[in-house]
């Protein structure tokens, strides 16, 4: 029973932590307040869930045992394998869903976003420190994912988790100028869903190592800033690509899970 508690009041934390950013900005935006808050405060609003997390380990474990608990979740020595497939996997789907987008448009592919990868290290640097990764998933894989896929099992823990971890995002769809006011809400959420259990078979196949799911995290958003596989004006992107994208993701999350099933 106390573990159900604290899972709920982890969910209750993040959201509280982070809405009550995103939703005075989201207000801000649209002229329901004028309160002149910074769009930055975002990045603040990011760290939701690992603060969420925090709170509940500092409970559990004691204060004074954080430090060394949030370092040994990180496992950073993982088979070399599973680096490559959170650092290359999202690159690999994203510029396979621009191809594939383009034949069914039946319009050639535009590969002119890979002249602009030189910048992608500084990207790369940038968003795993305030771009989302670092600030949830101690929370989202660290702390949620064990529990939910304890008591509900892999198909409806994954299904849980990315209905919270995609409606967490809410706030930012009527922020305008995040990559979320540019992307339907549907197809956002079924991508979030779908993304949710490749995250799992990751955090499984490492042995849990936070670290890992924060690369694949990265790599994702730094490489939607260059790949234009998802529908943003600034890489060009279409609904098509976009489309190919969410067939994709779920197909490797069928995949995953035919395996873990078995």
């Amino acid at each position: 029973m106390e573990e159900d508690r604290n899972l709920i009041r982890f969910i209750l934390q993040a959201y509280l932590i982070s809405w009550s950013i995103t939703l005075p900005l989201a207000l801000s935006s649209n002229g329901i307040l004028d309160i002149g808050l910074p769009q930055s405060l975002t990045i603040l609003a990011s760290f939701g869930p690992t603060i969420s997390a925090v709170i509940l380990w500092a409970q559990e474990k004691g204060i004074q045992n954080i430090p060394s608990y949030l370092w040994g979740c990180l496992k950073p020595r993982v088979k070399p394998v599973w680096l490559f497939v959170a650092l290359l996997g999202p690159s690999v789907v994203g510029a396979l869903s621009v191809f594939l987008g383009a034949f069914i448009r039946g319009s050639p592919p535009d590969f002119r976003w890979a002249a602009g990868l030189s910048a992608f290290p500084v990207v790369f640097l940038f968003v795993f420190f305030l771009g989302g990764p670092l600030g949830e998933e101690y929370g989202w894989r660290g702390y949620a994912l064990p529990r939910l896929l304890d008591k509900f099992g892999w198909i409806k823990g994954n299904l849980i988790l990315g209905a919270v971890w995609g409606l967490w995002h809410l706030p930012l769809f009527w922020i305008i100028d995040t990559p979320q006011s540019e992307i339907p809400l549907i197809g956002f959420t079924l991508q979030i869903m779908g993304t949710t259990f490749i995250y799992s078979w990751i955090m499984q196949g490492t042995g849990g190592s936070i670290f890992t799911a924060m690369l694949f995290h990265t790599a994702g958003n730094a490489f939607a800033g260059f790949i234009p596989f998802l529908p943003l004006g600034q890489t060009g992107g279409n609904i098509y690509s976009f489309s190919v994208f969410i067939a994709l993701v779920w197909l490797m999350a069928v995949a995953v899970s035919v395996g873990k099933l078995k």
